[in-house]
């Protein structure tokens, strides 16, 4: 299962959820969270709230890896990039 994550000043806030709306993959969304679906399976896009030493954060997760993982992924990483003077990207979960 695929999952990244993005950590981010979150200088802006960036609704991804309005972003996406016009694509016919969104299914619903508020905001960082968002639900993307098609015949490849399902994309979730959600804000982590810090906890303990941790910080907020964005994880893009999917069933499986897909084309529709992928350009979810880009299209956070970009949104977000456009309010966010550092933005960083790395696989989350198991390593395989």
């Amino acid at each position: 299962m695929p999952s990244a994550r993005i950590d981010s000043y979150f200088s802006l806030p960036t609704d991804l959820a309005a972003l996406a709306k016009s694509w016919p993959e969104f299914v619903c969304g508020q905001e960082y969270s968002v639900e993307f679906a098609s015949n490849e399976g399902r994309v979730t896009v959600q804000l982590v709230h810090a906890i303990d030493d941790d910080c907020n954060h964005v994880v893009v997760h999917a069933e499986q890896e897909t084309q529709l993982f992928y350009l979810v992924l880009g299209f956070v990483t970009f949104a977000m990039a456009a309010h966010s003077d550092n933005l960083q990207l790395m696989r989350w979960g198991a390593l395989e």
